[in-house]
């Protein structure tokens, strides 16, 4: 056996891990009686010797590679790969040393630790814990902890096993002195990012952590403080900053700043929250404080080949987060690039800041690129399927045009039967049956579905292609409807009511006429044509919709059952009288 793992190993397999992932090498070498030999040997090996873990081992040889790591973590290996149901005919004693000897693996666990973890949840959690706690009770000390490194760069479940044991570490953390070596900052770090990428911060967490920064705020280890804040709570941690920056002195406040600012971003310090998932008002903040505190007059500049320090990345890091403002999508952005044009730090930018806050609009308001199969659909139906509330939205309102031009023009149409009902709750099915004939299966039509305070929408739009809603409100306007209670009907029911869901931002309000009133114009008391009311609340919806700072998409349409020609006149014209013929 050892003879065949020496041989493996010679060979090579181009893997950095303990295992030989070759082993099939030896069967297609020295046949299967040797093939099968070698693997039972293996499979029985890691079985019966016992693993020597890391926290048990003498400070000698911690470093040390043992050829038992070797065989077993072949062994294992040829165990996953040979039979499906291994992990299930394991004992308790077999798939705890199972667990101990992954942690005898080098560059992260074996990738059969996570299937392990749900077949055993109890021993698998047992052993990582164990082990980590071991581990992180000298973290001052060990300058390459084995274990720590390899959860820190491991899976979700992998760092949702050890959660407790990170937040009890970080809870524990000895205090911070003069003597504090590289190994304190690295482990903690470590131990901070295990705990913020799966969202582990709780609220005591997050005040303990704020705490523990502003008491350490003029020692180098306060930076992971930070990060763990930062990542809890990005304006908390602004706050915290400005704070600290308040107690500290001359010239040990910018020094800290600017570690602080390329520690959060920067990609040589282990950055732990992106700029991108930062939302519009924290990253114009934290703009406006790296540009006030990394003052582009202080930049450095360098001359051929450098080696790049916090400073580097502080100024990298500015730039950065003015191109992520820029390329943000939505109203809040662009009003605050039009806002950032304002501002006294960036008025030699002021022209640039408002062209590209004008770019950023027409790219908002462009379609996003369809697949190469949704432009086979539009290819073959001329439209594809809504992929967002704008599209859903345009495809509601181009349905709506559609069926009115059948309701008034088509040699078939029910244009009196909807004319003579007086009831919208009689209208309401007739109309959805209409949208859902045209859905063409881009989206599905239901009625009087519940939203919020127990109303009902009368018609209601859901996207196939995305999650958006879109809400249709019918009002007849021959019953008791006037310019100024369908305002009510447009603000009240319509936008308070059904558009309050961030999935449901789209909507119309959906008027039908058959000519049994007149409309009143409150202002001026005269009377008000139909189709000038309609455009009177057209413009109301557009106001709304620009209070709403792009929120909603909101429409007024009018639906006119009114006979679209004029009825000809049945009465014979008199013959005209001819002058009496003169005699000559």
């Amino acid at each position: 056996m050892w003879i065949c793992l020496k041989w493996l190993r010679i060979q090579g397999d181009g893997h950095n891990k303990l295992a030989y992932t070759n082993w099939r090498e030896i069967r297609r070498l020295l046949g299967d009686r040797i093939g099968d030999h070698f693997e039972t040997t293996l499979r029985e090996f890691w079985r019966c010797t016992t693993p020597k873990l890391y926290s048990k081992r003498k400070p000698e040889d911690v470093n040390a590679i043992f050829c038992a790591q070797f065989a077993a973590l072949t062994g294992i290996a040829i165990d996953a790969a040979t039979d499906p149901q291994w992990l299930e005919n394991l004992s308790g004693k077999e798939a705890r040393r199972a667990a101990e000897w992954a942690l005898c693996e080098l560059n992260g666990l074996p990738e059969w630790f996570d299937a392990l973890a749900k077949v055993h949840p109890k021993v698998a959690r047992c052993a990582l814990r164990s082990e980590l706690g071991a581990e992180l009770e000298k973290a001052t000390e060990i300058v390459h902890p084995h274990v720590l490194g390899m959860v820190r760069y491991g899976t979700d479940l992998q760092r949702e096993i050890v959660l407790p044991v990170a937040q009890a570490a970080l809870l524990d953390w000895p205090s911070a002195s003069e003597e504090t070596n590289h190994a304190y900052q690295n482990n903690l770090l470590s131990v901070v990012a295990i705990v913020v990428s799966i969202s582990g911060a709780t609220k005591e967490l997050a005040k303990y952590v704020e705490e523990r920064f502003l008491a350490e705020s003029a020692q180098p280890t306060s930076l992971p403080w930070l990060q763990v804040l930062w990542g809890y709570d990005p304006k908390r941690a602004l706050d915290a900053l400005e704070t600290a920056r308040r107690t500290l002195q001359e010239p040990v406040r910018t020094g800290h700043t600017v570690e602080w600012i390329a520690g959060i971003f920067g990609e040589r310090t282990g950055r732990l929250v992106s700029i991108t998932e930062l939302d519009t008002d924290t990253l114009v903040r934290t703009l406006l404080l790296v540009h006030a505190y990394i003052r582009r007059e202080d930049d450095i500049e360098h001359d051929g080949v450098y080696t790049p320090a916090a400073r580097d990345d502080a100024q990298r890091i500015r730039q950065t987060l003015f191109n992520a403002l820029v390329a943000k999508s939505g109203a809040d952005s662009y009003a605050a690039l039009k806002e950032l044009a304002t501002n006294p730090m960036f008025i030699d930018l002021s022209d640039r800041i408002v062209l590209l806050a004008r770019e950023r609009a027409a790219q908002d308001s462009e379609f996003e690129a369809m697949s190469h199969a949704a432009f086979q659909q539009w290819e073959h139906e001329y439209e594809v399927a809504p992929r967002n509330r704008d599209e859903l939205f345009a495809v509601m309102m181009n349905r709506l045009k559609d069926i009115e031009h059948d309701i008034r023009h088509d040699d078939f149409n029910d244009r009196h039967v909807l004319a003579a009902i007086h009831a919208e709750t009689e209208l309401q099915p007739l109309l959805a049956r209409k949208l859902r004939d045209v859905a063409r299966n881009h989206y599905q039509v239901t009625r009087e579905d519940e939203v919020a305070n127990q109303k009902k929408t009368d018609i209601r739009l859901l996207g196939h292609a995305c999650s958006d809603r879109a809400v249709i409100e019918i009002k007849i306007a021959d019953n008791d409807h006037s310019l100024t209670s369908l305002k009510a009907a447009l603000e009240n029911q319509l936008v308070d009511q059904y558009l309050r869901h961030f999935s449901c931002k789209a909507g119309c309000l959906l008027i039908t006429y058959a000519g049994g009133k007149e409309f009143i114009d409150p202002d001026t008391s005269k009377s008000l044509p139909f189709e000038a009311l309609i455009e009177r609340l057209q413009v109301h919806a557009r106001q709304l919709e620009t209070q709403s700072r792009g929120d909603i998409k909101l429409a007024v349409f009018g639906l006119d059952l009114r006979p679209p020609l004029k009825e000809k006149s049945t009465k014979t014209k008199p013959a005209r009288k001819r002058p009496p013929k003169t005699k000559v």
